[in-house]
């Protein structure tokens, strides 16, 4: 997996969103890390964006996050680690967290697909586990979850 590095400390794994590359959160969060030394980003290019291919073993969600997890392996071991994602970045960040608990020191999610805590009792957002499946092209991984919109029923007079 292509990745670029600058500064030395802590790791700092930072994931774009769809449809760009790592150069999407580098020219937008270095400036803001320019001020705070002390911190190693790492800004891969997610399989199938950027100059990272996307193989034929890339199948789903779950396919990328693996890839990811072994960049992780790679680059910066067992080390504890912060993680920002954008967008499908941050998606992929929340699922790292949740796969190493104990090696994902923080989280920065910027826009990420959440559930609102300021839904209506009649709206709401269920999360389903999604099944494994083929893709449609090499840039739109099946989800980890399906979610679901339940809107709020229009009321007769």
């Amino acid at each position: 997996m292509h990745y670029v590095e600058h500064g030395t400390g802590t790791p700092v794994l930072v994931l774009h969103g769809a449809g760009v590359d790592h150069r999407e959160p580098l020219g937008t969060l270095e400036p803001a890390f320019a001020a705070a030394p002390g911190y190693r980003r790492i800004y891969p290019d997610l399989p199938g964006h950027g100059a990272t291919p996307a193989p034929a073993s890339i199948q789903s969600a779950d396919d990328v996050l693996d890839a990811l997890l072994g960049l992780v392996d790679d680059v910066v071991g067992e080390a504890r680690m912060l993680v920002v994602g954008h967008s499908a970045g941050a998606y992929y960040a929340r699922a790292l967290a949740l796969r190493r608990p104990d090696q994902i020191a923080g989280l920065a999610l910027i826009c990420p697909l959440v559930k609102s805590r300021t839904a209506r009792p009649e709206e709401s957002y269920t999360y389903e586990p999604a099944a494994r499946s083929a893709t449609k092209g090499k840039n739109s991984p099946a989800p980890l979850y399906r979610i679901r919109w339940r809107a709020a029923r229009a009321r007769s007079a």
